[in-house]
């Protein structure tokens, strides 16, 4: 019975691996992500970073999947203050000195703008997708591999929150494309 059962599992496991399709295409018109909604693989990334760095954040862009943690060390001579007023999240690191870092878990799916108080030119942005079936669409192509077999949303964001979507059906083998 319990080899039985290790089988199916064996069984199922490789047949979800083998009836997936990929989502390609294009995004023009400053599109910066898109990633695929439905009934999905949740997993969460390890942490990530997003250092401060010559007066700067580097990186200024960065894709996150939600529960993601990202650490923010201060790398710079200087203190430096991370804050976000964005309604997907909104947070403040309060100020910190060289060789200290805060962190923050992303939690909801959307836009956030990232500034520091005590030097009003630092900013960046952070997109938070919903899992890992996700692409980042700046050169305008984009591919996500290994997509389940189904029915979806495939929603497009612009870096000011604009967002597109498209419902799709991906195949069990091969893809399908989607231009925006």
């Amino acid at each position: 019975m319990i080899n039985r059962m290790w089988f199916v599992m064996a069984v199922l496991l490789v047949s979800s691996v083998a009836f997936a399709g990929d989502v390609t295409g294009s995004a023009s018109g400053g599109y910066a992500v898109v990633w695929l909604e439905g009934a999905l693989p949740r997993s969460v990334p390890p942490p990530m970073s997003i250092a401060q760095r010559d007066v700067r954040f580097a990186p200024d862009f960065a894709i996150v999947v939600a529960g993601q943690r990202v650490e923010f060390p201060n790398d710079d001579n200087v203190a430096h203050n991370v804050y976000s007023g964005s309604a997907t999240k909104q947070l403040n690191l309060g100020v910190y000195e060289k060789g200290e870092s805060r962190s923050v878990v992303f939690d909801q799916p959307g836009l956030v703008q990232l500034h520091c108080w005590l030097h009003k030119r630092m900013s960046a942005d952070i997109i938070v997708v919903p899992n890992r079936f996700y692409a980042d669409a700046r050169a305008g192509a984009f591919r996500i591999a290994g997509v389940p077999a189904g029915s979806y949303r495939l929603v497009a964001m612009r870096l000011d929150g604009t967002r597109n979507i498209k419902k799709i059906i991906v195949p069990a083998t091969g893809e399908i494309a989607a231009a925006f």
